[in-house]
């Protein structure tokens, strides 16, 4: 309790979102109380939605081939925790439908699907898979929904941050961008008549003047 309440301040005391996913997989084996002999082997992943399907944005133990994978989210554990919004235990995950495509779940025998979802936002899918089929006992089951619910606030927060901040900036484009073009609209148009009349005028004057 300890150390999931450290990473809970880990969590809300940063507003940048990739320190919030690494700090909330670092942290999970701490929390979950195992030694370094029973956490060997573990793996975990983030897979966040990028438009509509699965990718990993940050994981522990996943080659580089599985985090270029999409995952549409259509079949297996998956949409089952999504839809349902309740962690799904999955027996042999290298058998489940989306899964399976992952070649770091191939010699795993349980893995923990936590869904990512905020009123009423689905960020994605918190992961961790074991070779032991009775790693995930039922209180670190609760130790990691706990890591899950606390992981999904700080994504909100890290991700309105960034909405707020990606606003900002093409808010300040925009009126860079009118400052430039009143700067050239005043060059191309009553500048360059100014320009020509005063050009006439002093014509003019030499004019008169013979």
């Amino acid at each position: 309790m300890k150390a999931l309440f450290l990473l809970t301040e880990t969590l809300s005391g940063t507003l940048n979102y990739q320190t919030v996913l690494q700090s909330a997989l670092d942290g999970s084996e701490t929390v979950i109380g195992a030694d370094s002999t029973e956490t060997r082997g573990l793996i975990s992943a983030f897979l966040l939605f990028n438009e509509s399907r699965l990718r990993i944005s940050a994981c522990r133990g996943f080659p580089v081939r599985d985090q270029n994978l999409e995952l549409p989210a259509e079949a297996g554990a998956l949409p089952e925790a999504l839809s349902s919004g309740n962690p799904i235990l999955v027996k042999d995950p290298g058998s489940d439908p989306e899964l399976g495509a992952l070649l770091a779940l191939a010699e795993m025998r349980s893995a923990l699907v936590l869904p990512l979802i905020r009123a009423m936002n689905a960020f994605g899918i918190l992961l961790y898979a074991h070779p032991d089929p009775a790693f995930f006992t039922p209180e670190r089951r609760e130790m990691l929904e706990m890591v899950s619910n606390q992981a999904v606030i700080a994504i909100q927060n890290a991700r309105l941050f960034q909405d707020l901040a990606l606003e900002k900036e093409r808010i300040v484009k925009t009126q860079e961008d009118a400052q430039k073009k009143l700067a050239r609209d005043l060059h191309d148009g009553p500048t360059q008549s100014i320009s020509a009349i005063a050009m006439r005028l002093n014509i003019t004057q030499k004019i008169l003047a013979r």
